[in-house]
C-alpha cells in the first residue's frame, strides 16, 4: 500500500519539515514562490512528553498512521539529503519571503480593517488591495509580486480563493444574460 501511494503522489508534506517540504512540492512541480504562498498559521505547542502513556495508547490504536508518518518523513529526509548544495539556502530565501509577506499582509488587512470601519469609498478599498510588495528575480525563480488582494485572499478558505478565482478567469460567469432568471440555490 505504501508502495501504491508513493506512485500517486509526487510528495508527502511532512509538517515538522512543512517549508523544506513546499520546497521540494515546489521543484517537482515546477512551481513558483508565488504557487506556495500561504497565511502565517499558528502551532500550537504540545506536551507530548508529559503522557507517555497516552501516546503510547493512541500508537497502539493507530499504528498504521505511525508506520506510514515514519515511511514518508523517511523519504523526505533522503530526497531532501539529495536536492543539492543550494536547497538550505531555497529554504532560507523562501522563509524570508514569507516573513516579508506576513508583514506586509498584516499592514494591509490592518489598514483594510481601518477602512472599512470607517466606512471608506470603495475607490480607497480598492486602492489599498492594489498595493503590492515586490520580490526580485533569484536563483529560484522569477520575479513576482504579493498585493493586497493577495493576502486578503490568503485569509479566506480555500472555497472562497478557489471561487473568487474563477471569477477572474471567467468573469462573465456571474453575468447573466436578459432573459435568463437568477439562479438559485438548491
Amino acid at each position: 500500500y505504501m508502495k501504491y501511494i508513493e506512485s500517486k503522489f509526487s510528495v508527502v508534506l511532512i509538517y515538522e519539515m512543512y517549508i523544506e517540504s513546499l520546497i521540494v512540492m515546489k521543484r517537482r512541480l515546477c512551481c513558483s514562490f508565488k504557487d506556495i504562498l500561504h497565511p502565517h498559521m499558528r502551532k500550537g505547542q504540545y506536551e507530548i512528553e508529559s503522557d507517555r502513556r497516552l501516546l503510547e495508547l493512541h500508537r497502539a490504536w493507530s499504528p498504521h498512521d505511525y508506520v506510514m508518518y515514519e515511511h514518508f518523513k523517511q523519504i523526505m529526509l533522503r530526497t531532501i539529503k539529495h536536492e543539492g548544495d543550494n536547497f538550505v539556502e531555497e529554504v532560507e530565501h523562501f522563509k524570508d519571503i514569507l516573513a516579508q509577506t506576513q508583514d506586509f499582509c498584516e499592514k494591509i488587512c490592518t489598514i483594510l480593517g481601518r477602512g472599512l470601519e470607517e466606512h471608506k469609498s470603495q475607490d480607497m478599498l480598492q486602492s489599498i488591495l492594489d498595493e503590492h510588495i515586490s520580490f526580485a528575480s533569484s536563483t529560484w525563480d522569477e520575479a513576482f509580486n504579493v498585493s493586497g488582494l493577495d493576502c486578503l485572499m490568503m485569509r479566506f478558505s480555500p472555497q472562497v480563493y478557489r471561487d473568487a478565482l474563477r471569477l477572474i478567469q471567467w468573469p462573465n460567469i456571474c453575468r447573466r444574460k436578459k432573459d435568463q432568471p437568477r439562479c438559485q440555490n438548491h
